[in-house]
């Protein structure tokens, strides 16, 4: 039986950070679908300086894990707008991906959908082998888009309601 090491909490649960949302463009590929990435405080020739919510944020240019490490992913809609995620890691990932959230613990990690950060939060503890991103606020068409694209991505059962 696998181990829950942790919960994430961008907009998510990233175990108690206080989560910013909001829908800022990032000039990043769409492909990976889903990616977390390392924001950093100064930028650097491995990051990408973007705007977020009025302020200047350094992006790591590699993810911590995204589409290729992710198991499964089931979108779940408790209101209309509000789109969540849970996800569950591959196996073999999830010893790398807790040692690096825990060696980032205090920073702040970007949820990046659709090349577009979603969700920024501040990483509290490591995640273990399954995660839940907290139902986001968008637009109604958004939410259904990105649902319609994960489920292509990610082919299993409906989102919860």
């Amino acid at each position: 039986m696998r181990q829950m090491i942790g919960v994430l909490s961008v907009g998510l649960f990233l175990a108690g950070g206080s989560a910013a949302q909001a829908q800022q463009t990032v000039p990043l590929e769409r492909d990976p679908l889903i990616q977390f990435r390392l924001v950093h405080e100064e930028p650097g020739p491995d990051r990408q300086s973007v705007e977020y919510e009025d302020d200047m944020v350094h992006v790591g240019r590699e993810h911590l894990f995204s589409d290729a490490d992710l198991l499964s992913v089931e979108p779940f809609s408790p209101n209309p707008g509000d789109l969540g995620f849970q996800i569950e890691l591959k196996p073999e990932i999830v010893d790398r991906v807790a040692s690096s959230m825990t060696s980032a613990t205090g920073m702040r990690l970007a949820l990046i959908i659709d090349g577009e950060i979603r969700a920024i939060s501040v990483i509290r503890d490591a995640i273990g082998w399954r995660l839940v991103v907290a139902p986001l606020s968008l637009s109604e068409e958004e939410a259904t888009r990105l649902t319609e694209l994960v489920r292509a991505r990610w082919p299993r059962g409906d989102p919860q309601r």
